[in-house]
């Protein structure tokens, strides 16, 4: 069952016209990812699902649910989490503040969806009263996803979640995005084809507002000249 489709999105940006006419569908129990060189249209498509920016044209919907250009509290209310590729915490605080903050649920439940960030982040226990502020780069990053699992969302929209981090700490962190597979439907933005290759199920690749292929991580892998052309690997 498609949990998502997005239907012939067209967004413009002043009067730059961003996604011309882009079709997705998210697949429940899957994870898919999103391929492109930088300025694509990867990040404008998650801020439109979110609802952070407003379609020209096009549908939206979730769970069966038209949510085209609901506000974004909303949109999250549905269960759909968005983690920005800027780490979206708050330094000043605490692990464990910044994880009340973002739970939106009944506060008797709070320590059970806390056993589930923790089952798996183990490394959020330890630090957990530790200011965010003072965490290394890859447990910040954890900290963000962190915040789209303490709640019991359906979808999780994570944004170049590599960004900024060391290849070994990209291995790991995409070991626990493979395994997040179980718990949540994943929407994957990367450039890092390397580290996708390995987790993901389906993918589409974006090229100037417009997706020029899509298919199985296995087909899109045996297309050298779609990766070569649009993703600039080499081989």
């Amino acid at each position: 069952m498609n949990l998502l489709e997005v239907k012939n999105l067209k967004v413009y940006i002043g009067d730059l016209f961003v996604l011309q006419g882009i079709n997705i569908k998210v697949a429940e129990g899957t994870i898919t990812a999103l391929l492109g060189r930088n300025g694509a249209g990867k990040t404008t498509l998650m801020k439109t699902i979110m609802g952070i920016l407003k379609p020209r044209e096009g549908k939206i919907i979730f769970q069966k649910e038209d949510i085209t250009g609901l506000p974004p509290y909303i949109i999250s209310k549905k269960g759909i989490a968005y983690v920005p590729a800027e780490r979206a915490i708050f330094g000043s605080l605490t692990v464990e503040e910044n994880l009340k903050l973002a739970y939106r649920g009944r506060k008797e439940d709070f320590e059970k969806r806390l056993e589930i960030v923790f089952d798996v982040f183990p490394d959020l226990r330890r630090f957990y009263k530790q200011k965010a502020r003072n965490l290394s780069g890859g447990q910040q990053k954890m900290l963000a996803i962190a915040c789209g699992l303490i709640n019991d969302n359906k979808l999780l929209m994570l944004d170049e979640p590599s960004e900024g981090l060391s290849p070994k700490l990209v291995i790991d962190l995409f070991e626990v995005i493979r395994g997040l597979r179980e718990r949540i439907t994943i929407l994957l933005v990367e450039q890092n084809y390397n580290a996708v290759k390995e987790v993901a199920d389906y993918a589409y690749i974006i090229d100037r507002g417009i997706i020029v292929t899509e298919g199985s991580m296995e087909e899109i892998s045996s297309r050298r000249d779609l990766l070569r052309k649009y993703l600039g690997v080499a081989f």
